[in-house]
Protein backbone atom coordinates (compact mmCIF):
# COMPACT_ATOMS: atom_id res chain seq x y z
CA UNK A 1 0.00 0.00 0.00
CA UNK A 2 1.61 3.07 -0.87
CA UNK A 3 1.73 6.10 1.39
CA UNK A 4 -1.01 8.36 1.89
CA UNK A 5 -1.55 12.05 1.73
CA UNK A 6 -3.10 12.90 4.55
CA UNK A 7 -3.95 16.28 2.87
CA UNK A 8 -5.91 14.52 0.24
CA UNK A 9 -9.11 16.63 -0.86
CA UNK A 10 -8.11 19.30 1.94
CA UNK A 11 -6.29 22.84 1.35
CA UNK A 12 -2.80 22.09 2.60
CA UNK A 13 -2.55 25.04 5.81
CA UNK A 14 -0.63 27.79 5.70
CA UNK A 15 2.78 28.04 7.16
CA UNK A 16 2.58 29.18 10.81
CA UNK A 17 4.66 32.26 12.05
CA UNK A 18 3.31 34.61 8.68
CA UNK A 19 0.49 37.03 9.14
CA UNK A 20 -1.36 38.19 6.23
CA UNK A 21 0.53 41.21 5.19
CA UNK A 22 3.87 38.97 5.11
CA UNK A 23 2.10 36.53 3.07
CA UNK A 24 1.17 39.40 0.43
CA UNK A 25 5.26 40.53 -0.07
CA UNK A 26 5.62 36.76 -0.58
CA UNK A 27 3.67 36.34 -2.90
CA UNK A 28 3.38 39.75 -4.60
CA UNK A 29 4.87 40.64 -7.95
CA UNK A 30 6.47 43.13 -6.23
CA UNK A 31 8.37 40.64 -3.84
CA UNK A 32 8.97 38.19 -6.74
CA UNK A 33 11.04 40.94 -8.91
CA UNK A 34 13.17 41.49 -5.77
CA UNK A 35 13.47 37.97 -5.30
CA UNK A 36 14.94 37.70 -8.67
CA UNK A 37 16.96 40.31 -8.65
CA UNK A 38 18.81 38.93 -5.26
CA UNK A 39 18.68 35.59 -7.39
CA UNK A 40 20.46 36.86 -10.13
CA UNK A 41 22.99 38.61 -7.77
CA UNK A 42 24.14 35.54 -5.96
CA UNK A 43 25.39 33.75 -9.72
CA UNK A 44 28.77 34.30 -11.05
CA UNK A 45 29.23 36.51 -13.88
CA UNK A 46 31.52 37.23 -16.72
CA UNK A 47 33.99 40.24 -16.58
CA UNK A 48 32.25 43.30 -17.92
CA UNK A 49 33.12 43.89 -21.75
CA UNK A 50 33.45 39.88 -22.46
CA UNK A 51 30.46 37.33 -22.94
CA UNK A 52 27.76 39.92 -21.62
CA UNK A 53 28.97 42.54 -24.15
CA UNK A 54 26.47 43.99 -26.51
CA UNK A 55 26.77 43.00 -29.84
CA UNK A 56 26.94 45.52 -32.63
CA UNK A 57 25.16 46.11 -35.67
CA UNK A 58 26.24 43.67 -38.17
CA UNK A 59 28.67 42.23 -35.64
CA UNK A 60 29.11 38.27 -35.97
CA UNK A 61 30.02 36.95 -31.82
CA UNK A 62 30.87 33.74 -31.56
CA UNK A 63 29.94 32.47 -27.85
CA UNK A 64 31.32 28.99 -27.80
CA UNK A 65 34.88 30.65 -28.89
CA UNK A 66 34.94 33.11 -26.40
CA UNK A 67 33.86 30.92 -23.45
CA UNK A 68 36.60 28.51 -24.34
CA UNK A 69 38.62 31.66 -24.23
CA UNK A 70 37.63 33.29 -20.68
CA UNK A 71 38.10 29.73 -19.36
CA UNK A 72 41.27 29.19 -20.66
CA UNK A 73 42.57 32.81 -19.12
CA UNK A 74 40.70 32.21 -15.86
CA UNK A 75 43.02 28.57 -15.72
CA UNK A 76 46.81 31.38 -16.30
CA UNK A 77 48.45 31.92 -12.78
CA UNK A 78 48.67 35.77 -13.41
CA UNK A 79 45.81 37.51 -12.70
CA UNK A 80 47.07 40.71 -13.10
CA UNK A 81 44.04 42.71 -15.18
CA UNK A 82 45.05 44.63 -18.94
CA UNK A 83 43.26 46.16 -21.55
CA UNK A 84 41.50 43.43 -24.50
CA UNK A 85 44.15 44.66 -27.21
CA UNK A 86 41.39 43.06 -29.58
CA UNK A 87 38.55 44.83 -28.29
CA UNK A 88 38.73 47.19 -26.35
CA UNK A 89 37.58 45.63 -22.97
CA UNK A 90 39.68 44.21 -19.81
CA UNK A 91 40.97 41.31 -19.91
CA UNK A 92 43.96 39.19 -18.03
CA UNK A 93 47.10 38.46 -20.38
CA UNK A 94 49.29 35.25 -19.90
CA UNK A 95 52.29 35.70 -18.33
CA UNK A 96 55.10 35.22 -20.44
CA UNK A 97 53.31 37.28 -23.17
CA UNK A 98 55.09 40.32 -24.28
CA UNK A 99 53.63 43.47 -24.72
CA UNK A 100 54.77 46.22 -27.36
CA UNK A 101 53.63 49.52 -28.23
CA UNK A 102 51.72 49.84 -31.75
CA UNK A 103 52.11 52.82 -33.16
CA UNK A 104 49.30 54.07 -35.81
CA UNK A 105 50.03 56.32 -38.95
CA UNK A 106 46.83 57.21 -40.93
CA UNK A 107 46.33 57.97 -44.03
CA UNK A 108 49.51 56.81 -45.22
CA UNK A 109 50.99 57.88 -48.58
CA UNK A 110 54.64 57.68 -48.14
CA UNK A 111 57.00 54.13 -48.81
CA UNK A 112 57.92 52.09 -45.59
CA UNK A 113 61.03 54.13 -46.08
CA UNK A 114 60.27 57.64 -45.97
CA UNK A 115 58.31 57.38 -43.29
CA UNK A 116 60.56 55.63 -40.32
CA UNK A 117 63.36 57.06 -41.43
CA UNK A 118 61.78 60.50 -40.76
CA UNK A 119 60.20 59.45 -37.63
CA UNK A 120 63.57 57.68 -36.30
CA UNK A 121 65.55 61.30 -37.27
CA UNK A 122 63.05 63.35 -35.29
CA UNK A 123 62.72 61.35 -32.31
CA UNK A 124 64.82 62.30 -29.35
CA UNK A 125 64.28 58.85 -27.74
CA UNK A 126 66.37 56.14 -29.68
CA UNK A 127 64.22 53.01 -30.87
CA UNK A 128 63.93 50.27 -32.99
CA UNK A 129 60.46 49.86 -35.55
CA UNK A 130 59.60 46.41 -35.56
CA UNK A 131 57.14 44.63 -38.08
CA UNK A 132 55.90 47.89 -40.35
CA UNK A 133 52.95 46.78 -41.87
CA UNK A 134 49.48 48.14 -43.99
CA UNK A 135 46.01 47.84 -43.46
CA UNK A 136 43.90 49.54 -45.68
CA UNK A 137 44.97 53.59 -45.63
CA UNK A 138 46.76 52.93 -41.86
CA UNK A 139 50.00 52.05 -41.38
CA UNK A 140 51.31 50.20 -38.25
CA UNK A 141 55.00 49.18 -36.47
CA UNK A 142 55.66 48.49 -32.96
CA UNK A 143 58.51 49.61 -30.19
CA UNK A 144 59.08 48.19 -27.75
CA UNK A 145 59.85 51.07 -25.46
CA UNK A 146 57.12 52.82 -23.88
CA UNK A 147 58.89 56.27 -23.46
CA UNK A 148 60.07 56.33 -27.07
CA UNK A 149 56.22 55.22 -28.27
CA UNK A 150 54.84 58.65 -25.74
CA UNK A 151 57.68 60.58 -27.72
CA UNK A 152 57.05 59.48 -30.89
CA UNK A 153 53.27 60.42 -30.57
CA UNK A 154 54.57 64.29 -29.61
CA UNK A 155 56.60 64.63 -32.73
CA UNK A 156 55.32 67.02 -35.94
CA UNK A 157 56.44 66.14 -38.75
CA UNK A 158 55.54 67.23 -42.77
CA UNK A 159 56.50 64.97 -45.68
CA UNK A 160 56.47 66.42 -49.40
CA UNK A 161 54.28 63.44 -50.31
CA UNK A 162 52.66 62.46 -47.40
CA UNK A 163 52.12 65.89 -45.47
CA UNK A 164 51.94 66.03 -42.19
CA UNK A 165 52.31 62.46 -39.68
CA UNK A 166 49.00 61.70 -37.85
CA UNK A 167 49.18 59.35 -35.68
CA UNK A 168 46.29 57.40 -33.62
CA UNK A 169 45.99 55.79 -30.48
CA UNK A 170 49.22 53.88 -28.87
CA UNK A 171 47.93 50.48 -28.03
CA UNK A 172 49.65 47.72 -25.30
CA UNK A 173 49.32 44.58 -27.09
CA UNK A 174 51.41 41.03 -28.23
CA UNK A 175 52.92 40.62 -31.72
CA UNK A 176 51.38 38.56 -33.81
CA UNK A 177 52.77 35.06 -34.79
CA UNK A 178 53.82 35.66 -38.51
CA UNK A 179 54.19 32.56 -40.60
CA UNK A 180 57.41 30.98 -41.57
CA UNK A 181 56.31 30.66 -45.32
CA UNK A 182 58.61 30.05 -48.62
CA UNK A 183 59.33 34.21 -48.45
CA UNK A 184 60.58 34.39 -44.54
CA UNK A 185 62.57 31.09 -45.17
CA UNK A 186 64.41 32.85 -47.54
CA UNK A 187 64.98 36.19 -45.94
CA UNK A 188 66.27 33.78 -42.56
CA UNK A 189 68.80 31.75 -44.78
CA UNK A 190 70.17 35.56 -45.99
CA UNK A 191 70.37 36.68 -42.23
CA UNK A 192 71.88 33.47 -40.92
CA UNK A 193 74.56 33.83 -44.17
CA UNK A 194 75.33 37.50 -42.94
CA UNK A 195 76.18 37.06 -39.38
CA UNK A 196 78.15 33.50 -39.99
CA UNK A 197 81.73 33.98 -39.63
CA UNK A 198 83.72 30.97 -41.73
CA UNK A 199 87.17 32.05 -40.50
CA UNK A 200 86.15 31.56 -36.35
CA UNK A 201 83.57 29.17 -37.08
CA UNK A 202 80.82 31.55 -35.04
CA UNK A 203 77.35 32.69 -35.70
CA UNK A 204 75.87 35.19 -34.20
CA UNK A 205 72.31 35.33 -33.06
CA UNK A 206 72.22 37.58 -30.10
CA UNK A 207 69.46 40.15 -30.49
CA UNK A 208 67.91 38.61 -33.72
CA UNK A 209 64.53 39.80 -33.70
CA UNK A 210 66.21 43.26 -33.89
CA UNK A 211 68.53 42.50 -36.83
CA UNK A 212 68.26 45.45 -39.13
CA UNK A 213 67.62 43.28 -42.23
CA UNK A 214 64.61 41.52 -41.04
CA UNK A 215 63.17 43.29 -37.95
CA UNK A 216 61.22 46.34 -40.10
CA UNK A 217 59.32 43.86 -42.13
CA UNK A 218 59.19 40.71 -39.94
CA UNK A 219 59.23 40.14 -36.35
CA UNK A 220 60.94 36.91 -35.70
CA UNK A 221 61.77 36.48 -32.09
CA UNK A 222 63.80 33.25 -31.06
CA UNK A 223 61.55 33.20 -28.15
CA UNK A 224 59.18 31.56 -29.91
CA UNK A 225 59.44 27.81 -30.40
CA UNK A 226 58.52 27.73 -34.45
CA UNK A 227 61.20 30.52 -35.28
CA UNK A 228 63.99 29.10 -33.43
CA UNK A 229 62.91 25.26 -34.65
CA UNK A 230 63.27 26.98 -38.42
CA UNK A 231 66.48 28.94 -37.62
CA UNK A 232 67.67 25.56 -36.51
CA UNK A 233 67.01 23.85 -39.60
CA UNK A 234 68.57 26.15 -41.65
CA UNK A 235 71.82 25.57 -39.14
CA UNK A 236 72.23 22.45 -39.50
CA UNK A 237 71.89 22.46 -43.89
CA UNK A 238 73.92 25.25 -44.05
CA UNK A 239 76.67 25.59 -41.56
CA UNK A 240 77.32 21.53 -39.97
CA UNK A 241 80.53 22.90 -39.01
CA UNK A 242 79.35 25.41 -36.43
CA UNK A 243 81.33 25.69 -33.09
CA UNK A 244 80.54 28.67 -31.64
CA UNK A 245 76.99 29.72 -30.71
CA UNK A 246 75.65 33.30 -29.67
CA UNK A 247 71.76 33.06 -28.41
CA UNK A 248 72.33 36.19 -26.14
CA UNK A 249 69.34 38.72 -25.28
CA UNK A 250 66.86 36.82 -26.63
CA UNK A 251 64.19 36.49 -23.91
CA UNK A 252 64.80 33.05 -23.89
CA UNK A 253 63.30 31.22 -20.80
CA UNK A 254 64.09 27.78 -22.38
CA UNK A 255 66.20 25.60 -25.15
CA UNK A 256 63.46 24.15 -26.77
CA UNK A 257 64.41 22.90 -30.41
CA UNK A 258 68.30 23.87 -30.12
CA UNK A 259 68.65 19.76 -29.49
CA UNK A 260 68.12 19.78 -32.73
CA UNK A 261 71.84 20.33 -33.27
CA UNK A 262 72.45 17.32 -31.18
CA UNK A 263 70.02 15.14 -33.49
CA UNK A 264 72.11 16.70 -36.74
CA UNK A 265 75.41 16.31 -35.00
CA UNK A 266 76.33 19.61 -35.23
CA UNK A 267 79.45 19.59 -32.46
CA UNK A 268 79.13 23.08 -31.17
CA UNK A 269 81.55 23.95 -28.55
CA UNK A 270 80.84 27.67 -27.33
CA UNK A 271 77.38 28.07 -26.50
CA UNK A 272 76.52 31.87 -25.37
CA UNK A 273 72.86 32.40 -23.72
CA UNK A 274 74.01 35.90 -21.53
CA UNK A 275 71.30 38.04 -20.59
CA UNK A 276 68.24 35.92 -21.49
CA UNK A 277 65.56 34.53 -18.58
CA UNK A 278 66.82 31.02 -17.93
CA UNK A 279 65.56 30.06 -14.38
CA UNK A 280 66.81 26.59 -14.24
CA UNK A 281 70.18 24.19 -15.38
CA UNK A 282 67.27 21.53 -16.48
CA UNK A 283 66.52 23.19 -19.47
CA UNK A 284 70.27 21.81 -20.98
CA UNK A 285 69.15 18.48 -20.21
CA UNK A 286 68.36 18.24 -24.00
CA UNK A 287 72.06 19.47 -24.72
CA UNK A 288 74.06 16.88 -23.19
CA UNK A 289 74.96 15.55 -26.42
CA UNK A 290 76.54 18.51 -27.52
CA UNK A 291 80.62 18.47 -27.05
CA UNK A 292 80.32 21.46 -25.10
CA UNK A 293 83.53 23.59 -23.40
CA UNK A 294 82.24 26.68 -22.73
CA UNK A 295 79.30 27.65 -21.62
CA UNK A 296 78.36 31.79 -20.33
CA UNK A 297 75.11 32.04 -18.23
CA UNK A 298 75.78 35.71 -16.99
CA UNK A 299 72.49 38.20 -16.82
CA UNK A 300 70.22 34.79 -16.36
CA UNK A 301 68.10 34.14 -12.91
CA UNK A 302 69.82 31.58 -12.60
CA UNK A 303 73.21 32.44 -12.78
CA UNK A 304 72.09 35.23 -10.31
CA UNK A 305 71.19 32.71 -7.76
CA UNK A 306 74.18 30.28 -8.01
CA UNK A 307 76.20 33.46 -7.88
CA UNK A 308 74.33 34.36 -4.77
CA UNK A 309 75.14 30.83 -3.02
CA UNK A 310 79.19 31.05 -4.28
CA UNK A 311 78.72 29.04 -6.69
CA UNK A 312 80.67 29.58 -9.94
CA UNK A 313 80.00 27.34 -12.44
CA UNK A 314 77.37 29.35 -14.11
CA UNK A 315 80.12 30.49 -16.48
CA UNK A 316 82.92 27.85 -17.65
Amino acid sequence: MGRQNKFKGQRRPERSGFDEEERRLVYSEESYDQRMHHRREDFPRFRDGRIGRQKKKGQKYNFDRQLQEDLSYAKEERQEPRRDYRRGGPRHIPSGVELWNRITIKNVKATKDELLKSIIEACPVPFVPVYYHLRGEFGFFFVESSEAASAIQRLHITLPVQGKIEFGETRRMPIQNIPVDERVQIKLRQVLERRYDPLTQSLDLSNFHYDESLCHEYYIPLSRPMNMKEVMRIITENTKDLKNLDLSDNKLQNLDNVEILVDKSVEVKALNVSNNRIQSLNVFAKLKGLPLESLILDGNPIATRLKEKGNDTYRR
